[in-house]
């Protein structure tokens, strides 16, 4: 029978070369764009400027995004039985989603790659 102290030994050996073989946790950072359009991005994040080249950005804040959703679309009227029939491209982004100012949380696993979750505002 081993005793505690080999099977802990053996235990955390075997965590070691778990996590040497898995991926390492991201890191979550809050940054701040500093040029908001699709092609010339800016963030500002941790000390780092980081350009569009250094960032996978979240595809629903693009020029030209669709969602493809299709329905009924409920007016506001105070009736309130307006409903407007949309098509899967009917709902486009025409704007870059980020501007100058805004806040953003980005995740990176190694400080050279990041990956630009969303947008936050206070609340």
């Amino acid at each position: 029978m081993n005793q505690l102290s080999e099977s802990v030994g053996k235990i955390l050996e075997a965590i070691q070369t778990i996590s040497e073989k898995g991926q390492k946790p991201a890191q979550i950072v809050i940054g701040q764009v500093t040029i908001g359009s699709q092609s010339g991005l800016k963030v500002r994040c941790g000390g780092l400027e980081l350009a569009a080249s250094d960032i996978w950005c979240n595809d629903s804040m693009l020029v030209g995004y669709s969602p493809k959703l299709e329905g009924q679309l409920p007016g506001s009227c105070p009736d309130g039985r307006t409903n407007t029939p949309v098509t899967k491209d009917q709902l486009t982004r025409n704007e870059f989603a980020l501007n100058a100012g805004d806040r953003v949380v980005l995740a990176t696993e190694d400080w050279q790659s990041f990956y630009l979750l969303c947008k936050v505002v206070r609340l």
